[in-house]
């Protein structure tokens, strides 16, 4: 498994490291006594810390995303992604381009992180209502949201917005992405023989 941030294998060590922290901590201080009991405080405190850093972002992800789903829309409507793109294939195959752009955009309201409808809204502004621009506008509001997930799924949409950008500020955002992304070897090596091509 490649190992970044969003590696379920990454996070579940991280936590277990972060609650062992926190266990030697208190484990610690009450074996002390005297007035070694007072070093002992404060490291129970910094072990506290370092496990609040780790464990309140997935705590706070966990609970944001309910909340999101309570409020804006249905969790089963996010979990069942194929199923929720197959109208909007159908419209493209029936060629109803204006309608599934609509209903496309109507997803991406809801998920902005959702990338094989973006995906699937770029072809359709590109190659069938021949609008390029739109097209390259739907890239660039995915990579200038500060909470982009840069790594293999988004790699075709990066490929895709170089391509249609001047070689100057294709090659600002390759460079931006390579910087903050997590890729596989093979990802990152073709990231950077295409900035090298810039």
């Amino acid at each position: 498994m490649w190992w970044n941030r969003e590696s379920k294998l990454a996070g579940a060590i991280l936590v277990a490291f972060g609650l062992g922290v926190a266990f030697a901590g208190i484990a610690y201080f009450q074996s002390t006594t005297g007035f070694d009991a007072i070093y002992a405080l404060f490291i129970m405190l910094f072990c506290g810390l370092v496990c609040g850093f780790i464990l309140a972002p997935r705590i706070g992800n966990l609970f944001g995303q309910g909340l999101g789903s309570a409020i804006y829309f249905k969790r089963d409507k996010l979990e069942r992604a194929p199923d929720r793109l197959d109208r909007m294939k159908g419209l493209v195959e029936a060629a109803r381009y204006d309608e599934a752009s609509a209903e496309l955009r109507q997803v991406l309201a809801r998920d902005f992180m959702d990338i094989d409808a973006r995906m699937l809204l770029i072809r359709v502004r590109r190659e069938s209502l021949l609008d390029e621009d739109g097209a390259v506008e739907i890239c660039r509001e995915f990579f200038d949201h500060p909470g982009h997930p840069s790594n293999h799924d988004s790699i075709d949409m990066l490929l895709s917005l170089s391509d249609s950008l001047p070689p100057d500020e294709a090659a600002g955002y390759l460079r931006r992405e390579l910087k903050r992304g997590r890729y596989s070897t093979y990802d990152r090596k073709l990231l950077q023989n295409r900035l090298e091509a810039l």
